[in-house]
Protein backbone atom coordinates (compact mmCIF):
# COMPACT_ATOMS: atom_id res chain seq x y z
CA UNK A 1 0.00 0.00 0.00
CA UNK A 2 2.95 2.50 1.18
CA UNK A 3 3.72 1.94 -2.83
CA UNK A 4 0.39 3.11 -3.87
CA UNK A 5 0.87 6.30 -2.25
CA UNK A 6 1.31 8.17 -5.75
CA UNK A 7 -1.66 7.29 -6.77
CA UNK A 8 -3.53 9.52 -3.93
CA UNK A 9 -1.32 12.35 -4.19
CA UNK A 10 -1.92 11.99 -7.88
CA UNK A 11 -5.64 12.33 -7.33
CA UNK A 12 -5.14 15.24 -4.71
CA UNK A 13 -3.33 17.33 -7.70
CA UNK A 14 -5.83 19.80 -9.10
CA UNK A 15 -7.95 18.89 -12.05
CA UNK A 16 -6.29 15.20 -11.96
CA UNK A 17 -10.16 13.63 -10.97
CA UNK A 18 -11.61 14.87 -14.33
CA UNK A 19 -8.85 13.85 -16.32
CA UNK A 20 -8.61 10.46 -14.74
CA UNK A 21 -12.69 9.68 -15.00
CA UNK A 22 -13.58 11.36 -17.93
CA UNK A 23 -10.26 10.28 -19.98
CA UNK A 24 -11.31 7.02 -19.41
CA UNK A 25 -15.10 7.13 -20.62
CA UNK A 26 -14.33 9.45 -23.53
CA UNK A 27 -11.84 7.07 -24.65
CA UNK A 28 -13.93 3.92 -24.53
CA UNK A 29 -15.47 4.26 -27.95
CA UNK A 30 -11.71 3.76 -29.03
CA UNK A 31 -12.21 -0.04 -28.16
CA UNK A 32 -16.30 -0.03 -29.83
CA UNK A 33 -16.66 2.04 -32.24
CA UNK A 34 -14.25 -0.19 -35.18
CA UNK A 35 -15.79 -3.09 -33.70
CA UNK A 36 -19.39 -1.66 -34.15
CA UNK A 37 -18.62 -0.17 -37.38
CA UNK A 38 -17.85 -3.71 -38.73
CA UNK A 39 -21.27 -5.30 -36.87
CA UNK A 40 -22.96 -1.81 -38.58
CA UNK A 41 -21.86 -2.26 -41.93
CA UNK A 42 -21.92 -6.68 -41.91
CA UNK A 43 -25.73 -5.89 -40.78
CA UNK A 44 -26.57 -3.85 -43.55
CA UNK A 45 -25.08 -5.61 -46.58
CA UNK A 46 -24.64 -9.11 -45.59
CA UNK A 47 -20.60 -8.98 -46.74
CA UNK A 48 -17.44 -8.71 -44.87
CA UNK A 49 -16.07 -6.98 -47.65
CA UNK A 50 -17.84 -3.94 -46.99
CA UNK A 51 -17.22 -4.17 -43.60
CA UNK A 52 -13.87 -4.47 -43.95
CA UNK A 53 -13.25 -1.18 -45.97
CA UNK A 54 -15.36 0.48 -43.48
CA UNK A 55 -12.93 -0.25 -40.90
CA UNK A 56 -9.80 0.40 -42.71
CA UNK A 57 -11.23 3.64 -44.00
CA UNK A 58 -12.13 4.48 -40.32
CA UNK A 59 -8.84 4.12 -39.52
CA UNK A 60 -6.39 5.75 -41.66
CA UNK A 61 -8.94 9.11 -41.27
CA UNK A 62 -8.32 8.76 -37.64
CA UNK A 63 -4.55 8.31 -38.04
CA UNK A 64 -4.15 11.01 -40.76
CA UNK A 65 -6.31 13.43 -38.80
CA UNK A 66 -4.60 13.05 -35.39
CA UNK A 67 -1.21 15.17 -36.22
CA UNK A 68 -3.83 18.07 -37.74
CA UNK A 69 -6.27 17.91 -34.69
CA UNK A 70 -2.73 18.11 -32.71
CA UNK A 71 -1.19 21.02 -34.09
CA UNK A 72 -4.64 22.69 -33.80
CA UNK A 73 -5.07 22.27 -30.40
CA UNK A 74 -1.50 23.47 -29.86
CA UNK A 75 -2.08 26.59 -31.66
CA UNK A 76 -5.91 27.05 -30.46
CA UNK A 77 -5.61 25.52 -27.12
CA UNK A 78 -6.81 21.70 -26.57
CA UNK A 79 -10.04 22.25 -24.86
CA UNK A 80 -11.16 24.46 -28.15
CA UNK A 81 -10.79 21.22 -30.75
CA UNK A 82 -12.06 19.30 -28.05
CA UNK A 83 -15.42 21.03 -27.93
CA UNK A 84 -15.37 20.94 -31.71
CA UNK A 85 -14.54 17.60 -32.34
CA UNK A 86 -16.96 16.50 -29.27
CA UNK A 87 -19.97 18.12 -31.64
CA UNK A 88 -18.91 16.86 -34.78
CA UNK A 89 -18.07 13.03 -34.47
CA UNK A 90 -21.85 12.32 -33.42
CA UNK A 91 -22.92 13.90 -36.58
CA UNK A 92 -20.78 11.83 -38.17
CA UNK A 93 -21.54 8.50 -36.59
CA UNK A 94 -24.78 9.15 -36.83
CA UNK A 95 -24.52 9.88 -40.95
CA UNK A 96 -22.44 6.23 -40.86
CA UNK A 97 -25.45 4.46 -39.19
CA UNK A 98 -27.98 5.82 -41.81
CA UNK A 99 -25.22 5.30 -44.80
CA UNK A 100 -25.76 1.71 -43.66
CA UNK A 101 -29.12 1.55 -43.47
CA UNK A 102 -29.63 2.68 -47.13
CA UNK A 103 -27.18 2.39 -49.30
CA UNK A 104 -25.78 -0.63 -51.04
CA UNK A 105 -22.80 -2.99 -50.08
CA UNK A 106 -19.82 -0.59 -52.54
CA UNK A 107 -21.81 2.46 -51.18
CA UNK A 108 -19.30 5.41 -51.57
CA UNK A 109 -21.62 7.01 -48.73
CA UNK A 110 -20.60 4.30 -45.93
CA UNK A 111 -16.72 4.75 -47.17
CA UNK A 112 -16.75 8.86 -47.03
CA UNK A 113 -18.96 8.71 -43.38
CA UNK A 114 -16.54 5.91 -41.78
CA UNK A 115 -13.73 7.97 -42.79
CA UNK A 116 -15.02 11.13 -41.55
CA UNK A 117 -16.07 9.73 -38.28
CA UNK A 118 -12.49 8.49 -37.92
CA UNK A 119 -11.28 11.85 -38.56
CA UNK A 120 -13.38 13.31 -35.90
CA UNK A 121 -12.82 11.61 -33.32
CA UNK A 122 -11.62 13.50 -30.87
CA UNK A 123 -7.35 13.92 -30.18
CA UNK A 124 -7.96 12.62 -26.49
CA UNK A 125 -5.17 9.64 -26.14
CA UNK A 126 -2.71 12.83 -26.84
CA UNK A 127 -4.24 15.95 -25.38
CA UNK A 128 -4.54 13.91 -21.71
CA UNK A 129 -0.76 12.81 -22.33
CA UNK A 130 0.18 16.48 -23.51
CA UNK A 131 -1.92 17.52 -20.15
CA UNK A 132 -0.22 15.33 -17.65
CA UNK A 133 2.94 16.06 -18.91
CA UNK A 134 2.06 19.55 -18.25
CA UNK A 135 0.52 19.08 -14.62
CA UNK A 136 4.47 17.81 -13.85
CA UNK A 137 6.42 19.94 -15.37
CA UNK A 138 10.49 19.76 -14.18
CA UNK A 139 10.66 23.43 -12.90
CA UNK A 140 7.09 22.20 -10.80
CA UNK A 141 6.30 20.99 -7.20
CA UNK A 142 4.99 18.23 -9.27
CA UNK A 143 7.48 16.78 -11.32
CA UNK A 144 8.21 13.25 -9.27
CA UNK A 145 4.31 12.39 -10.44
CA UNK A 146 5.22 12.68 -13.97
CA UNK A 147 5.59 8.45 -14.37
CA UNK A 148 2.60 7.77 -11.78
CA UNK A 149 0.81 10.21 -13.71
CA UNK A 150 1.80 8.76 -17.19
CA UNK A 151 1.45 5.00 -15.76
CA UNK A 152 -1.99 5.64 -14.51
CA UNK A 153 -3.00 7.27 -18.28
CA UNK A 154 -1.58 4.79 -19.43
CA UNK A 155 -3.59 1.40 -17.24
CA UNK A 156 -6.52 2.88 -17.77
CA UNK A 157 -6.21 3.63 -21.97
CA UNK A 158 -5.20 -0.34 -21.72
CA UNK A 159 -8.60 -0.92 -19.78
CA UNK A 160 -10.10 0.58 -22.55
CA UNK A 161 -9.29 -2.91 -24.32
CA UNK A 162 -10.94 -4.81 -21.78
CA UNK A 163 -14.21 -2.92 -21.07
CA UNK A 164 -15.07 -1.55 -24.55
CA UNK A 165 -15.87 -5.04 -25.87
CA UNK A 166 -17.64 -6.07 -22.94
CA UNK A 167 -19.58 -3.49 -23.53
CA UNK A 168 -20.03 -4.34 -26.95
CA UNK A 169 -21.25 -7.61 -26.31
CA UNK A 170 -23.95 -5.98 -24.23
CA UNK A 171 -24.71 -3.69 -26.16
CA UNK A 172 -25.26 -5.88 -29.32
CA UNK A 173 -27.35 -8.04 -27.48
CA UNK A 174 -29.43 -6.04 -25.98
CA UNK A 175 -29.87 -4.17 -29.30
CA UNK A 176 -28.20 -3.69 -32.75
CA UNK A 177 -25.09 -2.35 -33.83
CA UNK A 178 -26.70 1.54 -34.22
CA UNK A 179 -27.30 1.59 -30.80
CA UNK A 180 -23.76 0.33 -30.25
CA UNK A 181 -22.45 3.38 -32.23
CA UNK A 182 -24.99 5.74 -30.70
CA UNK A 183 -23.77 4.89 -27.33
CA UNK A 184 -20.06 5.10 -28.14
CA UNK A 185 -21.00 9.10 -29.40
CA UNK A 186 -22.70 9.47 -25.97
CA UNK A 187 -19.65 8.20 -24.09
CA UNK A 188 -17.55 9.97 -26.01
CA UNK A 189 -19.45 13.32 -26.36
CA UNK A 190 -19.65 13.42 -22.49
CA UNK A 191 -16.09 12.20 -21.64
CA UNK A 192 -14.65 14.61 -24.00
CA UNK A 193 -17.07 17.54 -22.83
CA UNK A 194 -16.13 16.82 -19.53
CA UNK A 195 -12.26 17.11 -20.05
CA UNK A 196 -12.71 20.50 -22.17
CA UNK A 197 -14.18 22.08 -19.57
CA UNK A 198 -12.12 20.93 -17.27
CA UNK A 199 -9.34 22.74 -14.88
CA UNK A 200 -6.45 20.85 -16.39
CA UNK A 201 -7.42 21.30 -20.21
CA UNK A 202 -8.08 25.22 -19.66
CA UNK A 203 -5.07 25.84 -18.03
CA UNK A 204 -3.02 24.39 -20.95
CA UNK A 205 -2.43 28.21 -23.08
CA UNK A 206 -2.98 28.41 -26.57
CA UNK A 207 0.60 28.85 -28.19
CA UNK A 208 -0.27 30.53 -32.12
CA UNK A 209 3.73 31.33 -32.12
CA UNK A 210 4.81 28.07 -30.90
CA UNK A 211 2.20 26.29 -33.39
CA UNK A 212 3.68 27.98 -36.13
CA UNK A 213 6.94 27.53 -35.32
CA UNK A 214 7.22 23.87 -34.73
CA UNK A 215 4.28 22.67 -36.56
CA UNK A 216 5.15 19.50 -38.34
CA UNK A 217 8.93 20.41 -37.02
CA UNK A 218 7.98 18.19 -34.00
CA UNK A 219 9.17 15.71 -36.56
CA UNK A 220 12.76 17.79 -37.06
CA UNK A 221 13.20 17.40 -33.00
CA UNK A 222 16.43 15.48 -32.48
CA UNK A 223 15.39 11.76 -30.72
CA UNK A 224 11.48 12.31 -32.32
CA UNK A 225 11.92 10.41 -35.12
CA UNK A 226 13.68 7.87 -33.73
CA UNK A 227 10.57 7.73 -31.13
CA UNK A 228 8.52 7.15 -34.25
CA UNK A 229 10.19 4.11 -34.84
CA UNK A 230 9.56 2.74 -31.93
CA UNK A 231 5.56 3.24 -31.78
CA UNK A 232 5.22 2.09 -35.44
CA UNK A 233 7.18 -2.13 -33.70
CA UNK A 234 4.82 -1.41 -30.87
CA UNK A 235 1.72 -0.71 -33.21
CA UNK A 236 2.94 -3.61 -35.32
CA UNK A 237 2.45 -5.91 -32.22
CA UNK A 238 -1.06 -4.64 -31.51
CA UNK A 239 -2.03 -5.52 -34.85
CA UNK A 240 -0.48 -8.83 -34.79
CA UNK A 241 -2.00 -10.10 -31.52
CA UNK A 242 -4.86 -8.72 -32.66
CA UNK A 243 -5.91 -11.01 -35.44
CA UNK A 244 -3.30 -14.21 -33.95
CA UNK A 245 -4.98 -14.90 -30.63
CA UNK A 246 -8.72 -15.19 -32.47
CA UNK A 247 -7.07 -17.47 -34.95
CA UNK A 248 -5.13 -19.53 -32.08
CA UNK A 249 -8.56 -20.00 -30.63
CA UNK A 250 -9.79 -20.70 -33.77
CA UNK A 251 -7.20 -24.09 -34.20
CA UNK A 252 -8.25 -25.26 -30.80
CA UNK A 253 -12.18 -25.19 -31.74
CA UNK A 254 -13.59 -22.02 -29.81
CA UNK A 255 -13.07 -18.88 -31.86
CA UNK A 256 -15.18 -16.30 -29.23
CA UNK A 257 -15.26 -17.76 -25.73
CA UNK A 258 -11.13 -18.76 -25.94
CA UNK A 259 -10.32 -15.75 -27.70
CA UNK A 260 -11.98 -13.32 -25.26
CA UNK A 261 -10.36 -15.23 -22.43
CA UNK A 262 -7.11 -14.83 -23.67
CA UNK A 263 -7.17 -11.44 -24.65
CA UNK A 264 -8.71 -10.71 -21.77
CA UNK A 265 -5.34 -12.05 -19.96
CA UNK A 266 -3.34 -10.11 -22.24
CA UNK A 267 -5.95 -7.02 -21.25
CA UNK A 268 -5.39 -7.14 -17.42
CA UNK A 269 -1.60 -7.98 -17.41
CA UNK A 270 -1.12 -4.45 -19.20
CA UNK A 271 -3.47 -2.74 -16.85
CA UNK A 272 -1.91 -4.28 -13.79
CA UNK A 273 1.76 -4.08 -15.11
CA UNK A 274 1.09 -0.11 -15.75
CA UNK A 275 0.25 0.17 -12.15
CA UNK A 276 2.80 -1.32 -10.40
CA UNK A 277 5.63 0.37 -12.77
CA UNK A 278 4.04 3.65 -11.98
CA UNK A 279 4.44 3.00 -7.89
CA UNK A 280 7.90 1.99 -8.09
CA UNK A 281 11.28 3.69 -8.77
CA UNK A 282 13.89 2.91 -11.34
CA UNK A 283 17.08 3.80 -11.36
CA UNK A 284 18.24 3.62 -15.16
CA UNK A 285 18.34 6.21 -17.39
CA UNK A 286 14.56 6.00 -19.83
CA UNK A 287 16.20 5.24 -22.94
CA UNK A 288 17.91 2.17 -21.34
CA UNK A 289 14.44 1.59 -19.73
CA UNK A 290 12.44 1.66 -22.64
CA UNK A 291 15.33 -0.68 -24.57
CA UNK A 292 14.99 -3.19 -21.98
CA UNK A 293 11.18 -2.98 -22.24
CA UNK A 294 11.31 -3.19 -25.80
CA UNK A 295 13.16 -5.75 -25.98
CA UNK A 296 10.97 -7.86 -23.43
CA UNK A 297 8.04 -7.14 -25.73
CA UNK A 298 10.31 -8.72 -28.36
CA UNK A 299 11.21 -12.19 -26.92
CA UNK A 300 7.31 -12.62 -25.57
CA UNK A 301 6.31 -12.62 -28.92
CA UNK A 302 9.13 -15.44 -29.45
CA UNK A 303 7.72 -16.97 -26.06
CA UNK A 304 4.33 -17.13 -27.70
CA UNK A 305 4.90 -18.77 -31.09
CA UNK A 306 6.25 -21.93 -29.10
CA UNK A 307 3.27 -22.51 -26.98
CA UNK A 308 0.10 -24.93 -28.31
CA UNK A 309 -1.75 -25.05 -25.07
CA UNK A 310 -4.48 -22.52 -24.45
CA UNK A 311 -3.74 -22.38 -20.45
CA UNK A 312 0.11 -21.67 -21.02
CA UNK A 313 -0.54 -18.83 -23.72
CA UNK A 314 -2.93 -17.42 -21.62
CA UNK A 315 -0.07 -17.20 -18.69
CA UNK A 316 1.97 -16.14 -21.46
CA UNK A 317 0.04 -13.75 -22.60
CA UNK A 318 -0.81 -12.05 -19.24
CA UNK A 319 2.87 -11.80 -18.43
CA UNK A 320 3.45 -10.01 -21.50
CA UNK A 321 0.89 -7.40 -21.18
CA UNK A 322 2.52 -6.63 -18.15
CA UNK A 323 5.40 -5.17 -19.82
CA UNK A 324 3.16 -3.39 -22.41
CA UNK A 325 1.49 -0.50 -20.33
CA UNK A 326 5.19 0.20 -18.85
CA UNK A 327 6.83 0.44 -22.36
CA UNK A 328 3.94 3.08 -23.19
CA UNK A 329 4.59 4.81 -20.06
CA UNK A 330 7.87 4.92 -20.57
CA UNK A 331 7.45 5.86 -24.80
CA UNK A 332 5.48 8.96 -23.14
CA UNK A 333 7.90 9.99 -20.49
CA UNK A 334 10.60 10.77 -23.35
CA UNK A 335 8.36 11.89 -25.61
CA UNK A 336 8.11 14.77 -22.97
CA UNK A 337 11.20 15.19 -22.01
CA UNK A 338 12.97 15.47 -25.72
CA UNK A 339 9.74 17.46 -27.03
CA UNK A 340 9.28 21.28 -26.55
CA UNK A 341 6.16 22.26 -24.33
CA UNK A 342 4.74 23.96 -27.68
CA UNK A 343 4.70 21.28 -29.95
CA UNK A 344 3.48 17.86 -27.15
CA UNK A 345 0.30 18.13 -28.44
CA UNK A 346 1.13 17.55 -32.32
CA UNK A 347 4.17 15.30 -31.31
CA UNK A 348 1.83 12.51 -29.30
CA UNK A 349 -0.78 12.60 -31.76
CA UNK A 350 2.31 11.87 -34.28
CA UNK A 351 2.71 8.54 -31.78
CA UNK A 352 -0.68 7.87 -32.26
CA UNK A 353 -1.02 8.00 -35.97
CA UNK A 354 1.96 6.12 -36.76
CA UNK A 355 0.80 3.32 -33.93
CA UNK A 356 -2.78 3.61 -35.44
CA UNK A 357 -1.38 2.48 -38.55
CA UNK A 358 1.17 -0.03 -37.92
CA UNK A 359 -1.71 -1.44 -35.96
CA UNK A 360 -3.52 -1.62 -39.32
CA UNK A 361 -0.50 -3.71 -40.69
CA UNK A 362 0.10 -5.69 -38.46
CA UNK A 363 -3.71 -6.72 -39.18
CA UNK A 364 -3.21 -7.09 -42.86
CA UNK A 365 0.34 -8.83 -42.77
CA UNK A 366 -1.25 -11.39 -40.28
CA UNK A 367 -4.69 -12.35 -41.54
CA UNK A 368 -2.09 -13.21 -45.03
CA UNK A 369 0.05 -15.14 -42.74
CA UNK A 370 -2.15 -17.05 -40.62
CA UNK A 371 -4.11 -18.38 -43.25
CA UNK A 372 -1.44 -20.31 -43.93
CA UNK A 373 -0.66 -24.00 -43.16
CA UNK A 374 1.54 -23.60 -39.83
CA UNK A 375 1.03 -19.90 -40.33
CA UNK A 376 0.06 -18.62 -36.62
CA UNK A 377 3.76 -19.15 -34.98
CA UNK A 378 5.62 -17.40 -38.14
CA UNK A 379 2.60 -14.28 -37.61
CA UNK A 380 3.92 -14.10 -33.80
CA UNK A 381 7.79 -14.34 -34.92
CA UNK A 382 7.25 -11.35 -37.58
CA UNK A 383 5.74 -9.28 -34.74
CA UNK A 384 9.06 -10.34 -32.85
CA UNK A 385 11.44 -8.95 -36.00
CA UNK A 386 9.09 -5.80 -36.46
CA UNK A 387 10.16 -4.64 -32.89
CA UNK A 388 14.02 -4.76 -33.78
CA UNK A 389 14.52 -1.52 -35.26
CA UNK A 390 12.52 0.26 -32.07
CA UNK A 391 14.81 -2.06 -29.96
CA UNK A 392 17.80 -0.88 -31.63
CA UNK A 393 16.84 2.74 -32.00
CA UNK A 394 16.37 3.12 -28.27
CA UNK A 395 19.20 0.80 -26.73
CA UNK A 396 22.13 2.92 -28.97
CA UNK A 397 23.97 4.67 -26.14
CA UNK A 398 24.87 7.18 -29.16
CA UNK A 399 21.75 6.74 -30.81
CA UNK A 400 19.40 10.39 -31.59
CA UNK A 401 17.53 8.93 -28.64
CA UNK A 402 19.79 8.86 -26.08
CA UNK A 403 21.32 12.11 -26.85
CA UNK A 404 18.15 14.06 -26.87
CA UNK A 405 16.89 12.92 -23.59
CA UNK A 406 20.56 13.39 -22.42
CA UNK A 407 20.75 16.62 -23.81
CA UNK A 408 17.76 17.67 -22.74
CA UNK A 409 16.72 19.84 -19.19
CA UNK A 410 17.67 17.36 -16.11
CA UNK A 411 14.11 16.50 -15.06
CA UNK A 412 13.06 14.08 -12.06
CA UNK A 413 10.89 12.62 -14.26
CA UNK A 414 7.73 11.38 -13.06
CA UNK A 415 8.26 8.92 -10.20
CA UNK A 416 11.53 10.36 -9.72
CA UNK A 417 12.85 6.87 -11.58
CA UNK A 418 16.60 8.05 -11.70
CA UNK A 419 17.00 7.94 -7.88
CA UNK A 420 16.19 5.01 -6.63
CA UNK A 421 15.26 0.94 -6.76
CA UNK A 422 12.79 0.66 -3.94
CA UNK A 423 9.10 1.16 -3.73
CA UNK A 424 7.53 4.36 -3.05
CA UNK A 425 8.01 5.24 0.77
Amino acid sequence: MVALRGYGALWRVPGAPVLLVFGLLGRLGISMEPLGLILLVHQATGGYAAAALGSAVYTLGYAAAQPVAGHLAGRFGPSAVLLVTAGIHPIALVSLTLSARVAGPASAAIVLTAAASGATYPPLVAVLRSAWTGLTEPDGDRADLRGTALAADTSLYQSVFVVGPLLVAGLVAAGSASVLLVASAVVTGIGTVMLARGRAMNAIPARPAAARKHGRGSLRVPGFPAMLVCSAGLGTTFGVITVAVPAFATGHGSSGALAGVLLAALGTGSVLGGVAFGAIRLRAPLPRQFAVLLGAVAASFAVYSVLRHPAALAVALFCGGALVAPALTVENLLVGRIVPAGARTEAYTWMVGVEVTATAAGLQVTGLVADRPGGLPWAFLIAGAAMIPAVLAAARRSGSITRAARSAAPSPIAHARSTSTRPRS
